[in-house]
């Protein structure tokens, strides 16, 4: 269930890193600031075996910190306004002053660092619920709800697949939705 540190590490240099580099150069050649805002979060990362969840919680971090130093360098309004709003609907659902429970702009950050840039698949139910967990715990922000993480942390088998997309608007409109 679990990936060793090492392990975690060099993924995160080796792969997640320059990947980000990548994602934060096209942000910066994007001029229109809202643009920008929308495209921020426009950054996928899949854990395939993904265990308990520990690459993915220091992959969160990580993208956090690099968000992070990005924002800080070039403030983008669509953002900042996006994290305004789930800092009032906190202190809405809690009824308490969201500065008073600690709740900042990081961990507005990554929580939804969590909600759109991140998901994960293990055959191992089990896994899949300590995943589900430890991110909600990693990401939890009082009076803002996290059930998009059973959508994003799925039970199956990431090396069996489907071939092509007809095949999963088979699948799916099986279920009731289409894909688009």
């Amino acid at each position: 269930y679990y990936t060793k540190s090492f392990a975690v590490e060099h993924l995160l240099d080796s792969s997640l890193e320059p990947a980000l580099d990548d994602h934060l150069v096209r942000i910066t050649d994007i001029e229109d600031d809202s643009e920008a805002s929308r495209a921020l979060f426009d950054f996928r990362i899949a854990d395939i075996a993904m265990g308990s969840g520990h690459f993915l919680i220091a992959a969160i971090d990580h993208i956090e910190r690099r968000f992070s130093i990005y924002l800080s360098e070039r403030p983008l309004l669509g953002v900042r306004e996006e994290l305004n709003r789930l800092w009032r609907i906190a202190a809405e659902n809690t009824g308490k002053d969201a500065e008073e429970m600690g709740i900042d702009h990081n961990h507005l950050l990554r929580r939804q660092i969590a909600r759109r840039c991140v998901y994960g698949v293990d055959i191992n139910p089990t896994a899949v619920e300590l995943a589900r967990v430890s991110v909600w715990i990693h990401t939890f922000v009082p009076g803002i709800p996290l059930s998009f993480l059973d959508w994003r942390l799925r039970c199956g088998n990431s090396i069996i697949g489907i071939a092509t997309q007809d095949e999963a608007n088979r699948i799916i409109n099986e279920h009731g939705t289409q894909m688009s």
